[in-house]
C-alpha cells in the first residue's frame, strides 16, 4: 500500500488511466482531453502529451496487441492513435454527428475486437455502433435497444456481442452480421436506469449482467437461458468483472459495498468490499488472488479475494476515485 515514486503531475482532472499489456507503461487521460504514457521505470513521461484536441475525453482503452489506443469522448466519438509515436490515425469515427446523450459512467468504455479490427461503442441514442479501425467506416448496422445502451463488449471469440441498455434488458448480437441472438435478456424492476453493463466470462461460455434492480444474473452466452436464479446483491450494481478462472465474479455496488459471488451456485465468498460511498469499479488482479476496489469517498482499496480481508491500508486520493487497474 506504498506510495510508489512521484504522483504523475497532469495540472487537471484525471478521468481515466490504464496499463499497457506489457504492463511497462501506463496510459493516463485528462478530461480536457490531454492523452499520457508514462513510463514506469522512470516515472516520466515516454512521449509528449497526444494532441487530444478541445473535445472532453472520458476513457481510453489500448488495441489488444498495445500497438493502438482508442478514445472516446462519451457521446459516440472515437478517435484511434498510434502508441509509439501519439499520432492521430483516420479521422474520427462518427461521421454522421448525431446527437446522443453522454452516458457518464466511466467504465462503459469502446470495445475492441480480440482481432483488433474493430471497434464498438455503446450510444445515448440507443444503440452500439461497429466500427472498422482502418476505414473509420460503420461496419454493422446499429445494435438498436429501446434506450441508452450503458455497454458493449466482443466475446472472447471475436463472434459475439453483448450490449446492455437503460430498457432493462441486455442482448446477444452476432458480431458478423449484427443479428440479434435470441431474445433480450430481461432484468424486472430495472426501472429507471436499467441494465448497468454485460460480461463475457474468460471462456465465452456466460454472460454476467448487473442492473439497477440490485441483483447480478449469469446467463448462457450461446443461447441466452439463464444458468442462475438472480443473485441478489441488495442494491444497484453498476460494475461487474469476471476473475481470471472465471469462476467468481465481483460486483461494485452504489451502496458503498463490492462483493465476490461464485458463479456456479451464486453464493457470496468472504465478507464484502467495504467503502463509506458508491463503488465505482473493481478488477482482479491477473492472477485473481486480490480485488482492487475504487469509489466515491477518496480511496482505492486492495482485497483478499477469497477472504474479502482488506490487504493494505485505505489508497487515500484528494478527490473520489473513478478508475484503477492492475
Amino acid at each position: 500500500g506504498k506510495l510508489v515514486g512521484p504522483g504523475l503531475k497532469h495540472g487537471e482532472d484525471v478521468v481515466d488511466c490504464q496499463f499497457m499489456p506489457d504492463g511497462r507503461r501506463l496510459l493516463s487521460i485528462t478530461q480536457r482531453g490531454r492523452i499520457r504514457l508514462w513510463d514506469l521505470a522512470g516515472v516520466e513521461p515516454a512521449l509528449p502529451p497526444f494532441p487530444g484536441g478541445d473535445d472532453v475525453v472520458t476513457s481510453a482503452v489500448f488495441s489488444p496487441d498495445g500497438q493502438k489506443v482508442a478514445t472516446d469522448n462519451g457521446a459516440g466519438d472515437l478517435r484511434v492513435w498510434e502508441v509509439r509515436t501519439g499520432t492521430a490515425l483516420g479521422t474520427a469515427m462518427n461521421p454522421t454527428n448525431r446527437s446522443t446523450t453522454p452516458i457518464g459512467f466511466i467504465e462503459n468504455r469502446a470495445a475492441w475486437s480480440p482481432d483488433g479490427r474493430s471497434l464498438a461503442v455503446p450510444s445515448g441514442d440507443g444503440t452500439a455502433r461497429v466500427w472498422d479501425v482502418e476505414s473509420g467506416r460503420e461496419r454493422l448496422p446499429p445494435l438498436r435497444h429501446e434506450d441508452v445502451v450503458r455497454s458493449v463488449e466482443f466475446s472472447p471469440d471475436g463472434r459475439r456481442l453483448a450490449t446492455a441498455s437503460r430498457d432493462g434488458t441486455a442482448r446477444l448480437w452476432d458480431a458478423v452480421t449484427g443479428q440479434a441472438l435470441g431474445l433480450p435478456l430481461q432484468h424486472s424492476n430495472a426501472a429507471p436506469n436499467g441494465v448497468y453493463c454485460a460480461r463475457f466470462s474468460p471462456d465465452g461460455r456466460r454472460l454476467a449482467t448487473a442492473s439497477q434492480d440490485g441483483t447480478i444474473r449469469i446467463w448462457d452466452a450461446t443461447d441466452g437461458h439463464p444458468l442462475l436464479p438472480p443473485v441478489k446483491h441488495g442494491h444497484i450494481v453498476t460494475y461487474i468483472a469476471f476473475s481470471p478462472s472465471g469462476e467468481r465474479i465481483g460486483a461494485a455496488g452504489w451502496d458503498g459495498r463490492g462483493a465476490i459471488y461464485d458463479v456456479n451456485s451464486g453464493r457470496p465468498i468472504g465478507e464484502a468490499l467495504r467503502h463509506t460511498l458508491p463503488v465505482n469499479s473493481l478488477r482482479f488482479s491477473p492472477d485473481g488472488q486480490r480485488v482492487l476496489t475504487v469509489s466515491m469517498d477518496r480511496t482505492a482499496r486492495v482485497w483478499d479475494a477469497e477472504s474479502g480481508h482488506p490487504l493494505t491500508r485505505p489508497l487515500v486520493h484528494q478527490e473520489y476515485v473513478v478508475a484503477g487497474d492492475f
